[in-house]
């Protein structure tokens, strides 16, 4: 999953930056990988993988070029359509409540367990998700530990809580620019933090899930932060050049 999840960024990045087509292979290359190892996160990888595209060609490409990534993102998410309807229809979404259920049921005794959520329906998936989310991100706390193997688990989270504030720090610096910096990562780790957080049972789970997020979170954060010091040192180089640059005189005959 680190590497379908990388080839889709490393994609994203160069079809947003230089409109490079043959930068879908990766793209599509990740997108299968991840649906073969997780199918219920994979999906959600290509339809990350299909925002940056349509985003680049509406926003970044021009011309031809930009009608053809349009094109070809419609028919895709024509594609994905069925597809996704089928994974959150009632049957699914049973599937998907039993194995909350067995989860949160039989781990109520356990220092990790999440509280329960009801995705039985459409409409409650969305609803009860921001909890599932917030667990996923913060969840275990340190002081939720209660031997060894969580104890050291909690190094990890500390790292997160890092992340996190380096993040919020660096999004707030950047706001306004985000995603014309960073579009091809932001996509994958919003779709990627959707995908884990459905699928996560306990915290035990979500602390494994997150390793996933955090890698993209830090790259997000270097990727912000060099942009935000080149655009500070630009001006400088360019006064530097101006003012080191040799004078021509002319010599008019009298």
């Amino acid at each position: 999953m680190y590497f379908a999840e990388g080839l889709v960024a490393l994609g994203g990045a160069t079809l947003w930056k230089r409109g490079d087509i043959r930068a879908l292979v990766p793209m599509t290359a990740g997108c299968l990988i991840a649906i073969a190892t997780r199918p219920y996160v994979g999906w959600f990888l290509a339809a990350a993988a299909a925002a940056v595209v349509l985003h680049a060609s509406l926003t970044r490409q021009r011309g031809l070029r930009s009608f053809a990534l349009t094109t070809a993102m419609v028919l895709l998410i024509a594609a994905f359509i069925p597809v996704v309807w089928e994974q959150s229809s009632d049957k699914k979404l049973k599937e998907l409540q039993q194995s909350q259920e067995a989860n949160t049921v039989a781990d109520q005794s356990a220092n990790l367990a999440l509280e329960r959520v009801d995705y039985s329906t459409r409409n409650k998936l969305i609803v009860n998700l921001p909890q599932r989310i917030s667990d996923v991100i913060l969840k275990p706390y340190v002081w939720q530990t209660q031997n060894a193997s969580q104890q050291l688990g909690a190094l990890g989270t500390l790292v997160v809580l890092v992340a996190l504030a380096l993040l919020a720090a660096a999004i707030a610096r950047n706001r306004r620019t985000i995603m014309q910096w960073a579009g091809p990562l932001v996509y994958p780790a919003l779709f990627m933090l959707i995908a884990y957080s459905i699928s996560a049972g306990n915290a035990g789970t979500a602390y494994r899930y997150r390793t996933h997020l955090v890698g993209l979170a830090l790259c997000l954060i270097i990727v912000l932060v060099s942009r935000r010091r080149q655009e500070q040192e630009s001006p400088a180089r360019t006064f530097r050049r101006h003012r080191l640059r040799p004078v021509n005189r002319t010599r008019t005959a009298t």
